[in-house]
């Protein structure tokens, strides 16, 4: 295994602060006291190395425009030890609206749903098991109305008066033909 680990109470001793390379838990130099060494000191594993991570398909790109009323997001993670957890967050005018955790894996597949109409952003952060972190670009979205929730009502809305008044006349004239016709086919 090893030798002893040599610290002291302000945790600046020796195996504190030894360098250790090769990540195999033993300082890369031996301790020497007075006329004795202790050649195979011990100091913790260090991991300064964050993971990497980024965004899959189909999540959106930036700038997208969306028809529905949800974001859904996959995010993968690798690091050289081991992912922790991710985490994706949504925003809107600069506030968290929402946070989903994926714990012990490297993929993370996440749905934000029932969103309103407007502008989010987005993003995820990697955490490993040594708290090494990595974050994701920030991507915007826009949500727009969605096709399922189109309405004659909201179209009434977006049209002028006129414009409306001539679909009525339309559409009466039309009944008016249909009703015209069936009357003379009965007639025969």
């Amino acid at each position: 295994m090893g030798g002893n680990y040599w610290t002291n109470s302000r945790k600046n001793g020796f195996s504190d602060l030894c360098e250790d390379k090769n990540n195999d838990g033993i300082c890369d130099q031996n301790y020497t006291i007075g006329k004795e060494a202790d050649s195979l000191p011990l100091t913790f594993l260090k991991d300064n190395i964050a993971p990497s991570i980024t965004f899959e398909y189909p999540t959106p790109e930036g700038g997208s425009i969306l028809y529905e009323n949800k974001l859904n997001v996959i995010v993968k993670a690798e690091d050289n030890k081991k992912i922790s957890y991710i985490e994706v967050s949504i925003y809107r005018d600069n506030e968290k609206l929402s946070s989903q955790r994926c714990t012990k894996t490297k993929i993370c597949n996440v749905t934000f749903p029932f969103l309103d109409i407007g502008e989010y952003f987005f993003n995820a952060t990697a955490y490993d098991v040594y708290n090494n972190f990595n974050s994701t670009e920030t991507r915007m979205i826009i949500i727009r109305e969605t096709q399922e929730t189109f309405s004659y009502e909201k179209l009434l809305d977006y049209l002028p008066v006129a414009v409306i008044t001539s679909l009525i006349v339309v559409l009466i004239k039309e009944v008016l033909d249909i009703s015209v016709l069936f009357l003379k086919g009965v007639k025969k």
